[in-house]
């Protein structure tokens, strides 16, 4: 992977499929305890997976 954008689709594609549902599962491991920082984690980690899956969708159509 020398092209930075390949590197950048990458680090994506990790965001989408790692990242983001690893934060939505922690989230949701605090709700009981820590119900507010529960629901900051579950956000924050759809918000990431919408994000970069849109970003890759995006740069993929235009042939980036």
């Amino acid at each position: 992977m020398r092209d930075p954008i390949e590197k950048t689709q990458a680090i994506r594609i990790l965001d989408v499929v790692a990242i983001g549902p690893a934060m939505v599962w922690g989230g949701s491991l605090l709700l009981r305890s820590r119900p507010r920082l529960g629901w900051f984690l579950i956000a924050s980690g759809a918000a990431t997976v919408i994000y970069n899956l849109a970003n890759y969708s995006r740069a993929r159509s235009e042939g980036v």
